[in-house]
């Protein structure tokens, strides 16, 4: 019985591998999400083939694609998992345990004070796991078998679940010789005349919003010569020297404090950046996500100081 029970959870486990190799075209990523070696990996679908008698992938040097017999052999493993996962959910919400793995995406400045941070959660949840995706700007949650999504900036799909967890308070700001070779602007209109490296936060849109001194709303179309989806690219590029830059005010502390960076337009406030947590779905949330939510909302960005300045922790950049 017990070799029995065995054997079934080493079919889910290679169904599971097979999935995310199926799903991200790659041995190499499969591993990296499982903490295991690509051999491992291979070793694991290799078994899985023999076990099912046929072959689920093309391999080449370049490309990796499912056979025939592979394609209808995800399908079928897909309803497998999802059987797998609909059973330990439904027992997990009758027992109220927050157990399972949780697979989170956050951009670096947020994922470094989560990591920080996450002996909290694991310490309440003992049955809890999480993967955290840190650095990537854009997700498919449902293709990437993500559970959440924490994003810089207003989600702009309407299928997707959002709630807005928080916001990161933003400074514009320019290098000394920047400033010494092209002056510093007096009003956020001046931008216009002046190179503005940038994250395009949504949709490509470049405009810079502002609160005027009589809490009017100021926007500003800017020039820039150089984007980037990368918030370290962007403060790398304006302590060079190469325009002025809008970021979150958390990441750019040092530099501010060390004279590297300038503030400018102080008088005009800019756009707090949203903190969104997204979600394929507000049904039937396991408590195991549930537990990773309330945790995010009450425990990290519901803080009077999220990023732990008051404890003089140095936050990581976005």
């Amino acid at each position: 019985m017990q070799g029995g029970r065995r054997a079934v959870m080493d079919l889910i486990a290679a169904l599971a591998t097979f999935a995310r190799v199926a799903e991200t075209g790659s041995f190499s990523a499969a591993a990296r999400e499982r903490g295991a070696t690509q051999s491992a990996i291979s070793r694991q679908i290799t078994a899985l083939e023999s076990d099912l008698g046929v072959r689920l992938f093309q391999r080449t040097t370049r490309r990796l694609a499912l056979t025939e017999d592979g394609q209808e052999a995800l399908a079928n493993a897909r309803l497998v998992l999802e059987a797998v996962a609909a059973t330990r959910n439904a027992a997990a919400r009758r027992s109220g345990e927050a157990s399972g793995l949780v697979r989170l995406a956050a951009p670096v400045l947020i994922g470094n004070l989560i990591a920080t941070r996450m002996p909290e959660l694991l310490a309440r949840h003992p049955a809890l796991s999480v993967h955290l995706v840190i650095g990537r700007t854009t997700h498919d949650l449902v293709e990437e078998g993500l559970d959440l999504w924490l994003r810089l900036g207003e989600s702009t799909h309407a299928t997707e679940v959002t709630r807005t967890l928080g916001r990161v308070e933003r400074l514009v700001l320019a290098a000394p010789s920047y400033l010494a070779a092209r002056g510093r602007p007096a009003h956020p209109r001046d931008l216009t005349a002046h190179d503005c490296v940038a994250v395009p936060v949504s949709g490509g849109d470049r405009t810079w919003h502002f609160t005027g001194p009589d809490g009017e709303d100021l926007a500003v179309p800017v020039a820039s010569r150089f984007t980037t989806d990368s918030g370290e690219a962007v403060l790398r590029a304006a302590l060079a020297g190469a325009g002025i830059a809008l970021a979150a005010e958390v990441a750019v502390r040092a530099d501010v404090a060390a004279g590297r960076l300038v503030p400018l337009l102080t008088a005009f406030p800019p756009e707090p950046l949203a903190v969104t947590l997204v979600y394929p779905s507000r049904r039937n949330l396991a408590p195991r996500v549930r537990a990773v939510i309330d945790f995010l909302a009450r425990d990290i960005l519901g803080r009077p100081d999220p990023f732990g300045v008051a404890n003089g922790e140095t936050p990581g950049r976005r």
